[in-house]
């Protein structure tokens, strides 16, 4: 597919990506999506995670994110716990089944990471990955400057 069509590129290169991990997540009863969320647990585990945190972290509807965080706890991967000072909010933790399955599934999704930019140089990558940043950083600042 040529085009110079930002969204779209962005968009089929993800769709091929969840294409490719899906059915190697497949096994561990996992999506794509769920395992989004166990990631940023996995990265956030020394901090104290809300359901709100990661709903802005990935652009997510409260639903969608509520919908996760349940079949997540349906499998065993995370428990819901009331955030101590605040009954409405609750935290998001790992269970230890997850966390003895983390170098696993981390491995999975760096093994498709790399199987995905394996047309690229190293040098590539990195100014691949750059740009990405750069052009996310956008929509935080709002596109005001």
């Amino acid at each position: 597919m040529k085009t110079e069509k930002v969204g779209v590129l962005v968009k089929s290169i993800s769709l091929e990506f969840e294409k490719l991990l899906n059915p190697r997540l497949m096994q561990y009863e996992l999506t794509v999506s769920q395992y989004k969320l166990l990631g940023y647990l996995f990265r956030h585990k020394d901090d104290t995670v809300i359901q709100a945190d990661m709903e802005k972290f990935f652009s997510m509807t409260h639903p969608t994110t509520s919908g996760l965080i349940k079949q997540l706890t349906k499998k065993g991967y995370v428990v819901r716990k009331k955030k101590p000072g605040d009954a409405r909010s609750r935290v998001i933790m790992l269970t230890d089944k997850a966390l003895e399955m983390e170098e696993t599934l981390t491995g999975i999704a760096d093994a498709a990471n790399t199987e995905v930019t394996s047309c690229l140089t190293g040098e590539e990558r990195e100014e691949f990955i750059l740009i990405l940043n750069k052009v996310l950083a956008e929509f935080d600042r709002g596109f005001s400057e």
